[in-house]
C-alpha cells in the first residue's frame, strides 16, 4: 500500500514539474511599444494596392530647436488608413497632407499600424526672376533654372524647377507649354517649398505654376527733325539727322504717341506743343523688321536749338523776373538782319563769364550763346551764356 501511494505522489510531482516547465517555455516575447509621430507628409511611394512608403516631416519642438530628420515608414495590407475621418487607400494620401501615424519596429523596418491623414493646403510660395537655363533631364524631365535677384546686399539666387503635366504654364497671359518657355523671359513661379531638412536642394523643385512674359524688345533712340505731326491719330514722323536720302518722306520714321509717352519741351509738354522742324530725341522699343505696326514712343524730348551772336539790347519786365533779350548775328558776309528777340522766363538759366547772372546784368556787345525752344512764333531761351570783355586788373 505504501509503495502504491509513493508511486502516485511521484507521478503527481512529475506532472506538476512538466506543467511548470511547459508554462515557462510558452511565455510570449514582449511586444515592442508603438511609436506615434505627427507632421506633414513630404513623400508618398505606392508599391502596390495596399503597400508602399510614407515620409513625414515632424515640426521642430521650438523655433530655435534643430529641425528633426524626416521619418519614413512602411505601409502594408494590415495598416489601417484613414483620411479626414474616412477609410482610404494609400493612393488617396498626398504630399502636403497632415499625418498622425502609429508605428512599430518590425524585422522589415518601421511599419505603420494606423495612419490618419488630413487634407492639407501646401504652403505655396512664389518667386520672380529671369529664366537663364532650360534643359531636358534624363532623371527629372523638363527643367529650367530661374535667376531670382537678391534684395539689398543679398546675391542673386539660382533656383532649379521641374515641369510636369499638371504644371499650369502661361506666356504673356495665354496658356502655353514648356516648349514656349525661353531663356531671357521673366517668370513668376509658384511652388511648394521643400522641407528645410532637404536643403540644399539637389533635385529640381516641382513647379505648380509658371507665368512667363516674353523678353521685352531692346530700347533704342533716334535723333532727328520732326517732319510730320498728326494730332488726330497721335503719329509723329521724324527724319534721322544722319539720313542720307533725297526723299525725306521715305526716310522719315513714324512713331505712335500714346498716353504713357513722356513728352518734354523745356519741361513736360503735350503733343500739340511740338512744331515741325523741332529736333527730337525719341526713345522707343524696337519692332521686328518689316513690321506693319509703328513703334510706340516711350519718350519724346525736344532738343534746344542754338544761336550765337552779340547782345544788342536787353528789356527787363517790371517784375524783374524775365524780359526779352535781343541778339544780333555775328558780322558775316551775309546781309545784316534785325536782332532776334528771345523771351527770357523764370526758368531761363543765365551766366556771364561763367558766373550766374540776371538778365539786367547782360551788356550790349557781350558775346552770347542762346539755347532756345520755339513755341509758336516765340523763341523761349532755356540757357544764355554771355561773355563780356575781360577787365584789366592793374597791380
Amino acid at each position: 500500500m505504501r509503495r502504491v501511494l509513493f508511486a502516485v505522489m511521484v507521478g503527481v510531482f512529475v506532472v506538476a514539474l512538466a506543467g511548470a516547465t511547459f508554462a515557462a517555455d510558452s511565455t510570449p516575447a514582449p511586444v515592442p511599444a508603438p511609436i506615434v509621430i505627427e507632421g506633414t507628409i513630404t513623400a508618398v511611394a505606392v508599391a502596390g494596392p495596399a503597400s508602399g512608403k510614407i515620409t513625414v516631416q515632424q515640426p521642430a519642438p521650438c523655433p530655435t530647436c534643430p529641425i528633426k530628420a524626416p521619418v519614413t515608414f512602411l505601409v502594408t495590407d494590415k495598416t489601417q488608413l484613414f483620411k479626414d475621418g474616412n477609410p482610404c487607400k494609400l493612393a488617396d494620401i498626398r504630399v502636403g497632407d497632415g499625418c498622425r501615424a502609429t508605428l512599430v519596429q518590425t524585422a522589415a523596418g518601421l511599419t505603420a499600424q494606423m495612419v490618419y491623414a488630413t487634407t492639407g493646403t501646401p504652403p505655396v510660395k512664389t518667386v520672380n526672376g529671369t529664366i537663364v537655363e532650360k534643359a531636358l533631364s534624363s532623371a527629372y524631365g523638363r527643367t529650367f533654372k530661374l535667376a531670382v535677384p537678391g534684395t539689398g546686399s543679398s546675391a542673386t539666387v539660382l533656383m532649379w524647377f521641374s515641369v510636369s503635366n499638371t504644371t499650369k504654364i502661361t506666356l504673356d497671359g495665354n496658356p502655353a507649354t514648356y516648349d514656349r518657355l525661353a531663356v531671357g523671359q521673366s517668370a513668376e513661379v509658384g511652388f511648394v517649398p521643400p522641407p528645410p531638412s532637404m536643403l540644399p536642394v539637389v533635385q529640381p523643385i516641382p513647379a505648380l505654376t509658371v507665368a512667363a512674359k516674353s523678353a521685352p524688345p531692346p530700347v533704342v533712340s533716334l535723333v532727328g527733325k520732326l517732319v510730320g505731326l498728326d494730332l488726330t491719330n497721335g503719329i509723329i514722323r521724324v527724319l534721322p539727322l544722319d539720313a542720307n536720302c533725297t526723299d525725306p518722306g521715305k526716310c522719315a520714321v513714324a512713331f505712335r504717341v500714346i498716353d504713357s509717352t513722356k513728352i518734354d519741351k523745356f519741361g513736360p509738354a503735350k503733343l500739340a506743343a511740338l512744331m515741325i522742324g523741332d529736333t527730337l530725341n525719341v526713345t522707343y522699343q524696337a519692332v521686328p523688321a518689316g513690321s506693319a505696326v509703328s513703334p510706340v514712343a516711350l519718350s519724346v524730348i525736344v532738343l534746344p536749338e542754338t544761336f550765337v551772336g552779340v547782345v544788342d539790347k536787353v528789356v527787363v519786365d517790371p517784375a524783374g523776373v524775365g524780359g526779352v533779350l535781343y541778339v544780333r548775328q555775328l558780322v558775316t558776309t551775309a546781309p545784316i538782319v534785325a536782332p532776334i528777340p528771345f523771351k527770357v522766363v523764370a526758368e531761363t538759366r543765365i551766366t556771364r563769364n561763367g558766373q550766374p547772372a540776371k538778365l539786367v546784368q547782360l551788356l550790349r556787345g557781350d558775346a552770347a550763346s542762346v539755347k532756345f525752344f520755339l513755341f509758336g512764333s516765340e523763341k523761349v531761351a532755356a540757357l544764355v551764356e554771355a561773355k563780356g570783355p575781360t577787365p584789366i586788373v592793374t597791380p
